[in-house]
């Protein structure tokens, strides 16, 4: 503590001067910020502690050795990546995902264009057969789907045949 106090005019006193109920309360003023400031770096101390231990479990999780003493000693020196590394491995993973946008990009373009176009290659014999043969498949569902709806078609002819009878009262 120094020997002179502000006043709120901006003028400075001499503390001997000052009344013993504003010097305590001054004192204990000073005493709060001190006790305010030394929380204050416990904080910053437990971060720092907190934030080296999970900087070494990510080492850990990346395979690298990682000794404690050492990361606490060196405050984390020891682990991660240099600058220069980082901005290697940056750029390194930008350039990867400016592949996968430029391939995304080139398969969308291919697709609208076979979409808009079509195939425009000639058919092999392969895709020719199969083509045949998902023809002639779907030939047979159809003549079952018709021979099914004539049978139906006949069953409810025969239907309404017995029930005419019936209201002519000629059916059994």
């Amino acid at each position: 503590m120094n020997d002179t106090y502000a006043v709120d005019a901006g003028w400075s006193r001499n503390r001997s001067v000052l009344p013993p109920a504003a010097l305590a309360r001054q004192e204990a003023a000073e005493r709060q910020e001190l006790a305010a400031a030394a929380q204050e770096a416990a904080r910053v101390e437990q971060l720092r502690e907190r934030n080296l231990m999970l900087a070494m479990d990510q080492a850990v999780m990346r395979g690298e050795a990682v000794s404690i003493s050492e990361t606490f000693r060196t405050g984390g020196a020891n682990i991660g990546r240099t600058r220069a590394e980082f901005l290697a491995y940056v750029s390194a993973e930008q350039d990867r995902e400016e592949a996968i946008a430029r391939r995304r990009a080139q398969k969308e373009v291919e697709r609208i264009l076979a979409a808009q176009y079509g195939d425009t290659t000639a058919p092999t014999a392969d895709e020719e057969a199969a083509d045949r043969a998902a023809i002639e498949k779907r030939r047979g569902e159809v003549e079952q789907i018709r021979a099914f709806q004539t049978r139906r078609g006949e069953i409810w002819r025969a239907i309404k045949a017995n029930d005419r009878l019936k209201q002519m009262g000629l059916g059994a």
